[in-house]
């Protein structure tokens, strides 16, 4: 599974607010080695030389994933970072577009890929586009609507109430999931 990420304020000059100003959310999780909440991942440094190269003034904000996308939703904040293109991301912010609609990756600031993990022995497959022999839910990280719409688009149950990618190995040897999703990087 590869999702790309784009991120809403890619277009910096075209977003920023009429005083010059961008405040953009970082989620309070690490998203190694994208973001950080206390150091600067490749995603920040990046958008600080856009930043920089357009004249605009830019912070970041570090809170919950779920309270970023409130904050946008409410224009209280100029956007996200790491935020994958999803139908659900696309109903409030604006992404990168190509002439046909599709979401441009060339404008991406990274691509992730998202990894299957199974259980030694295991019969649970993965063929690169369906999972065969679950009988329990595969587990994730919350708050990835990239992935979690992926999973719903294919009928695949799920459990997305753990953050921590340790912890949902974790979940799998204690028999509470056939298969981990995560990001190769972590």
């Amino acid at each position: 599974m590869k999702t790309w990420v784009i991120a809403i304020a890619a277009a910096l000059p075209l977003v920023a607010q009429a005083d010059n100003t961008m405040v953009l959310c970082i989620e309070d999780q690490a998203a190694s080695p994208f973001t950080y909440p206390n150091k600067d991942g490749t995603m920040q440094v990046l958008l600080k030389m856009a930043a920089k190269q357009t004249g605009v003034n830019l912070t970041f904000k570090v809170q919950a994933w779920k309270r970023c996308i409130a904050d946008v939703q409410s224009n209280a904040l100029s956007g996200l970072v790491n935020a994958g293109y999803t139908p659900f991301h696309a109903s409030y912010a604006a992404f990168p577009m190509k002439s046909n609609g599709q979401p441009n990756p060339a404008q991406a600031l990274a691509k992730m890929d998202v990894m299957v993990y199974r259980m030694k022995g295991a019969g649970v497959g993965w063929d690169g586009q369906t999972f065969s022999n679950l009988s329990k839910p595969v587990l994730m990280p919350s708050g990835f609507a990239t992935i979690s719409d992926r999973l719903k688009e294919m009928k695949v149950d799920f459990d997305e109430t753990t953050k921590e990618p340790l912890r949902n190995l974790y979940k799998m040897i204690a028999g509470q999931g056939d298969a981990v999703l995560g990001f190769a990087e972590e």
